[in-house]
């Protein structure tokens, strides 16, 4: 399984005007995460750095959690959290942070075959872990 270097990325450009407060806290602060709500059980987690990498650029990425899940006839899946260090100030991630904030969704391609993981913010709080 190859990534693609092209993604599909859906609605308009960034505008600053018109966010209220709370949103410019988080587009430009920190603490953004994105759920991949149905993936394919056999994903790894270094795939899915790698992929998300590519798009979002390097030391963007805190970390990825996965969950297996199950669907309604027992097949099993994973969802994904890409948990962000920071947003980089440029088009393209104000983009991405536009259709997170209306609720909208982004389709990232990660292979030569258009597959691709339907990404949106996440509702989830963002656990901590404390490593001690």
């Amino acid at each position: 399984m190859g990534i693609d270097n092209s993604f599909c990325v859906l609605e308009s450009p960034c505008e600053e005007q018109g966010r209220d407060e709370s949103e410019k806290g988080l587009v430009n602060g920190h603490g953004c995460s994105i759920c991949i709500p149905k993936m394919d059980i056999q994903i790894q987690k270094k795939f899915v750095y790698y992929a998300f990498e590519r798009f979002l650029g390097k030391d963007t990425i805190e970390r990825i959690d996965m969950v297996v899940k199950k669907d309604k006839r027992g097949g099993l899946f994973k969802r994904g959290f890409i948990h962000l260090k920071c947003w980089k100030n440029n088009e393209h991630h104000c983009h991405i942070q536009n259709i997170l904030l209306r609720g909208d969704c982004f389709h990232l391609v990660y292979d030569i075959h258009y597959n691709y993981w339907k990404c949106f913010m996440s509702r989830s709080p963002k656990p901590y872990w404390n490593l001690c």
